[in-house]
């Protein structure tokens, strides 16, 4: 093997590493943009379920408020059948004692 081989495996090998070194830098560079894209997209579908448990937890809160609306109501229900029954009692007199017969 002469000096001008070993020269030129030298510069063979150097092109080589060199042309190794750029695709591993472009590889790099193309894996950290993806990342960030990927980023990116994963950031907008957490702000999208964000809003939708903010707008899910304002419709529970309007049924828990409707609910309690309907509780109020039935217990005004309650106690209205409730003042009818005393006054119905009172108009109606006392009741006289039932006879049970046995036979």
């Amino acid at each position: 093997m002469t000096l001008d081989t070993v020269q030129a495996f030298v510069a063979l090998a150097a092109f080589f590493l060199t042309f190794a070194v750029a695709i591993l830098g472009g590889m790099k560079w193309m894996l950290a943009r993806l990342e960030r894209r990927t980023d990116e997209r994963f950031d907008r579908v957490d702000r999208r379920f964000d809003r939708l448990e903010a707008s899910t937890d304002e419709r529970f809160a309007q049924v828990d408020r409707r609910f309690a609306e309907v509780d109020r109501r039935i217990a005004e229900v309650g106690a209205t059948l409730t003042d009818v029954k005393i006054a119905l009692a009172r108009i109606e007199g006392p009741h006289p004692p039932f006879l049970i017969a046995r036979g």
